[in-house]
């Protein structure tokens, strides 16, 4: 029985070997994480808030843990949604890239089989990849400014985004390690060059605070309604308020992708020339 070979850690990706060739998981999903936190707490205050005796209940712990989850929902929602604004042409990983090379037949005859690319399960074929790419963007936050240093694996009709790192050291390293997995035939660019985050305009940056701000007004709106409604109504006000979010959030994020879409496609166009 062969040892199990030890991951490789590059920030929030771990690399290790497979039987048929290297496989770059994601360690964690930041949407995912908070999506679940926010249904575990949505549930919970959900319950507190059928079962509190009395008219009128004191907010304690279950309003709270209403009032984030519902927000910790929103969140998650919004973060996974703009991962997949540009699916199609830009592809983020969600949990896997795996650079997959099938065994040779067992004749002399027998050519090896091509190398596939998986793609959270989907294959592709690893010629379709011309290089591996890391990119340099200033992302604002409420804080200030924080650079991030996306991994791009170039493909023929698509870009596959592997993850967002915080070092370009280490994003370097992660770039010439795919590259590594996937041939010497792979062009590696680990030098970040400065871009500009394909969503930028002043339209969609309205369009996610006008989320932002009714996601967050609908869960305090909820909140305060299961404070002042009968207890038969509370659990029927708290599944409301969550549905209201959920729908509003879809419905405005397929309005955002739609207007995007053309200036992700241009700024694919632009910095790879696909």
């Amino acid at each position: 029985m062969s040892e199990r070979t030890p991951e490789e850690r590059f920030g929030l990706v771990a690399v290790s070997e497979t039987p048929t060739g290297v496989r770059f998981r994601l360690r964690w999903e930041i949407g995912r994480i908070f999506r679940l936190l926010g249904v575990a707490a949505v549930l919970v205050g959900g319950v507190w808030a059928a079962l509190a005796a009395g008219p009128r209940p004191a907010p304690g712990v279950g309003f709270f843990t209403f009032l984030f989850g519902a927000i910790f929902y929103l969140i998650g929602g919004l973060v996974g949604a703009l991962q997949r604004l540009g699916e199609g042409i830009v592809t983020p990983v969600y949990r896997a890239l795996e650079v997959r090379r099938a065994p040779a037949g067992g004749g002399y005859r027998d050519a090896a089989p091509p190398a596939e690319l998986l793609v959270d399960g989907r294959a592709l074929p690893a010629s379709a990849a011309r290089s591996v790419e890391v990119g340099h963007q200033l992302v604002r936050t409420k804080h200030g400014t924080q650079d991030v240093f996306p991994v791009y694996v170039v493909l023929d009709r698509e870009v596959v985004v592997l993850a967002n790192l915080n070092g370009a050291e280490v994003a370097g390293r992660l770039a010439r390690r795919i590259g590594k997995a996937l041939g010497n035939e792979v062009r590696v660019v680990a030098s970040p060059r400065r871009e500009t985050a394909p969503l930028s305009t002043g339209g969609q940056v309205f369009l996610l605070v006008v989320l932002l701000l009714v996601g967050i007004g609908a869960a305090v709106g909820g909140a305060f309604g299961m404070l002042f409604a009968p207890p038969s109504a509370r659990a029927f006000i708290a599944l409301g308020a969550v549905a209201f979010i959920a729908v509003f959030e879809r419905s405005l994020l397929a309005i955002l992708r739609r207007t995007s879409r053309a200036a992700i496609e241009r700024w694919a166009h632009e910095r790879f020339g696909i």
